[in-house]
């Protein structure tokens, strides 16, 4: 058996060729366009490669400007925190030394439901156990 006849032995041989066969046509329709697109192609490769150390020193100059985005943003963040520290600190000192009165308080110290009484305990055993009082 020769090599053809044992290709066409090969049940799909024949309809895998007359398919190869059938795509020949667009093939060589496209080689035109394979060479347009080739012309296109090898200048913007060459601008391409000349441009590669363009693009280095862009990745360099970005890497750099981060580092320099990501330490004003720490400077920044530490102002800010020494800012919100300091104004907490003042406003506590504001509030420390401002005055107490009873008139001008909203809830002053002798009132609500656990303040000291006023007045002596009616209870005749805390009475024993105070102290007596001096009259004047």
């Amino acid at each position: 058996m020769t090599f053809p006849a044992f290709l066409c032995s090969i049940p799909a041989f024949p309809e895998s060729l007359t398919g190869f066969l059938s795509t020949i046509p667009a093939f060589l329709q496209n080689i035109p366009h394979f060479f347009v697109q080739c012309r296109h192609f090898f200048p913007n490769i060459r601008h391409f490669l000349q441009n590669i150390p363009h693009f280095r020193q862009y990745i360099r100059h970005f890497f750099g400007l981060s580092l320099h985005f990501r330490r004003l943003s720490s400077h920044f963040l530490k102002i800010s925190l020494h800012f919100l520290i300091t104004s907490l600190h003042f406003l506590k000192k504001l509030t420390y030394l401002r005055p107490k009165s009873p008139i001008t308080s909203p809830n002053p110290p002798h009132s609500g439901p656990f303040a000291a009484r006023a007045d002596p305990p009616t209870n005749p055993r805390l009475q024993k156990s105070l102290p007596a009082q001096p009259t004047s």
